[in-house]
């Protein structure tokens, strides 16, 4: 209710009912140009009770659309706000309803979600116990951010934005799917060598060796929160949190290299000094 204080722009008797979000066929009223059959959209599921191929998930049936030839889907950055936020609404209402009928409450029918504070507490007496064990001496914290106009995008993601008539940024969906496939290959193969095999008898060149362990989160640019109308672009980022047991042996000056800006004497001071 406070969020809904803080950003509405409207009086509450404009703002729809909730359960709005889960009426049979909505994304065809709203989307008519992509949902032409109330059978397409994610709410039949719902209603109609359908666990066939899949459709109950609406997760899973927007994702196959996404991917789809259909470019659309994917360049819609409205169409996936919603449909995240009937994913939302969608276990929270169900997992109410389940609650009340076994007796339980919703904060621990909710401990599964990623959205529910019990998920991330699970998580974070996880990252105490390895600090407990390891000590702090051993822990490494690393974010890599990619810059989207610089990084390695597949030939079937630049087809799509050539044919979509969208520069970078413009698929909401196809990018962001791609972006977090390439992160997490490079935090869990070659920062760390997971699931890494030899070739040869040959194990690859990793840049951290003797990790026991490793904790990762995928966030979206928020910006400051608190704020209105200073919202982040929602580029996807990953935060890692790791222990390196050969810590002064990685030899980082020869892999990582960072300049400082002669040109802008000013940003070169906050660089060095700051």
């Amino acid at each position: 209710m406070q969020w809904l204080e803080d950003t509405s722009d409207r009086d509450a008797e404009d703002w729809l009912p909730l359960a709005t979000i889960q009426a049979f066929g909505i994304e065809a009223a709203l989307w008519p140009h992509l949902y032409v059959t109330p059978e397409m959209c994610a709410t039949y599921g719902y209603v109609a009770n359908k666990q066939d191929d899949g459709r109950r998930s609406g997760k899973r049936l927007f994702q196959r659309l996404v991917m789809s030839e259909v470019l659309d889907f994917c360049t819609d950055f409205d169409l996936l706000q919603f449909q995240f936020d009937q994913m939302v609404f969608n276990q929270i209402a169900g997992k109410k309803n389940v609650a009340s009928g076994i007796g339980n409450t919703l904060r621990n029918m909710l401990s599964t979600s990623t959205f529910g504070p019990k998920f991330w507490q699970c998580k974070t007496d996880c990252v105490v116990d390895m600090i407990r064990i390891y000590g702090v001496a051993a822990l490494w914290f690393a974010t890599i951010s990619p810059y989207e106009w610089t990084f390695p995008w597949s030939e079937c993601v630049k087809r799509a934005r050539d044919n979509a008539g969208k520069g970078v940024t413009g698929l909401a969906g196809l990018e962001v799917v791609h972006v977090v496939h390439v992160l997490e290959q490079v935090v869990r193969r070659w920062l760390f060598g997971g699931a890494f095999t030899s070739v040869g008898g040959v194990l690859p060149e990793l840049l951290f060796r003797n990790v026991p362990c490793f904790v990762y989160r995928f966030e979206y640019q928020e910006g400051k929160r608190g704020r209105r109308g200073q919202l982040g672009r929602g580029s996807v980022h990953v935060h890692i949190l790791f222990v390196c047991l050969d810590g002064p042996s990685v030899g980082l000056h020869h892999v990582v290299r960072a300049d400082i800006p002669k040109r802008d004497p000013e940003l070169g001071y906050y660089a060095q000094w700051v």
